[in-house]
């Protein structure tokens, strides 16, 4: 199983374990694309400290536009439930 590292709490987790994030445009998305991701665990700690660190922008080698905390939370924690019911059917 692959592992990633979670850009808010730096631990090392498998990629089931986590979501990928993306940036379209300039704004980070919670959705599967091509190119350059960040990986996050689905906790509301993972996400501000991600946000309050500015890790995105390091992650992606760019600016971005953050969406607030609890919109990206909400993101984050349906595309992780989402994943979790595709993994079991």
């Amino acid at each position: 199983m692959p592992e990633r590292t979670c850009i808010g709490c730096r631990a090392v987790a498998k990629a089931s374990d986590l979501v990928r994030v993306t940036v379209e445009g300039d704004l980070v998305r919670v959705a599967f694309a091509t190119g350059r991701g960040a990986w996050l665990h689905p906790t509301r700690d993972c996400v501000t400290s991600a946000v309050e660190k500015k890790a995105f922008a390091r992650a992606f080698r760019r600016a971005v536009r953050v969406p607030d905390v609890r919109e990206l939370f909400g993101s984050v924690e349906e595309a992780h439930d989402n994943d979790r019911k595709r993994i079991r059917t």
